[in-house]
């Protein structure tokens, strides 16, 4: 509870002087984008699915996952070892995230 007041505290006082938020929040949210991307790119498994240089036949599986992840069903992970699915996939969305997230931020210039 404590934690919530001092937050309400930050955000009257930068509200008072003109300052917005989020330019208190972008380091922090900058630093949490690399080390999520760290964690997941410490997997070499992740690494190659992130550089689309994955394994042929994760192929069609992280081409779902890259451009249409809402269809993944049972079938495309079958016979696959759940780890190694696990990487890739976090790999190969990690990619697509930080192209979005790139875009979103260019537009905002």
């Amino acid at each position: 509870m404590r934690s919530s007041s001092c937050r309400m505290i930050s955000a009257e006082r930068a509200r008072a002087s003109g300052v917005r938020m989020s330019d208190f929040d972008r380091p922090r949210r900058a630093a949490l984008w690399q080390n999520v991307s760290a964690a997941i790119l410490a997997s070499p498994v992740a690494r190659a699915a992130y550089e689309g240089a994955e394994p042929p036949e994760l192929a069609p599986l992280l081409d779902k996952t890259r451009h249409q992840a809402y269809r993944i069903v049972d079938a495309d992970v079958e016979g696959l070892d759940p780890d190694v699915v696990i990487e890739a996939a976090l790999g190969a969305a990690l990619a697509v995230a930080l192209e979005a997230r790139a875009a979103a931020l260019e537009s905002l210039r």
